[in-house]
């Protein structure tokens, strides 16, 4: 009876350090999913300075959802503390990630879904954005350029080691990046179905 409780423990012990070393190995794959660099080329814009942009980019912030994760004032908050993930919208004014980005980081975060270090923005809504014309991206650029420093000591995005895991598996992270070009131009703003659904492709996707 005690050889036989004996072996039952070994086998038991050496199941939970395969399943801990399988847990350990499965993590880093999902790490190191989550550090991938992407490497991802962006349509040139051009940015204007003047009131009308910054007017127009300000409207876009507004009815395309930019308040809704960053803030009233855009310098960030925690979304979601409990769970595999920790998910923050960064702070965009100067203080914070806004500080790092030019016009062409901006572009390719806000349409392509890759921040200024390259990895992949897991919870932007860059599938919904990519569609964003070149106007309108340079007109919400411009407005996201004037923004005032708001100091938000904000803690990082975290992925914990069940968001490690999932990363490894269902979620694929390189999904979030978007390659294919973008549109130089959308349907001008009147009530016509064209224009309604290129609005709604940024408001409802997501």
């Amino acid at each position: 009876m005690r050889k036989a409780l004996k072996w039952t423990g070994v086998v038991l012990g050496s199941v939970l350090v395969l399943v801990v070393l399988a847990g350990f190995v499965v993590s880093r794959i999902g790490d190191s999913r989550i550090r991938a660099v992407h490497d991802v080329p962006v349509t040139a814009l051009d940015v204007s300075t003047d009131s009308a942009s910054v007017a127009t980019g300000a409207h876009l912030a507004g009815i395309y959802g930019c308040f809704d994760c960053h803030g009233e004032d855009l310098s960030g908050q925690v979304m979601a503390e409990e769970g595999p993930f920790r998910l923050v919208a960064p702070n965009l004014t100067p203080a914070g990630v806004g500080g790092a980005y030019d016009v062409e980081a901006w572009n390719r975060a806000i349409r392509h879904g890759v921040g200024v270090d390259g990895t992949a923005l897991f919870v932007m809504p860059s599938g919904a954005y990519h569609g964003m014309s070149d106007t309108e991206t340079a007109d919400l650029i411009a407005y996201l350029e004037t923004l005032a420093p708001v100091e938000n000591d904000l803690p990082p995005m975290e992925y914990r080691f069940m968001g490690k895991l999932l990363s490894a598996g269902p979620i694929d992270h390189a999904s979030f990046v978007k390659r294919d070009p973008t549109p130089p131009t959308s349907p001008p703003p009147d009530a016509t179905l064209a224009y309604g659904e290129y609005v709604a492709e940024m408001m409802c996707a997501y």
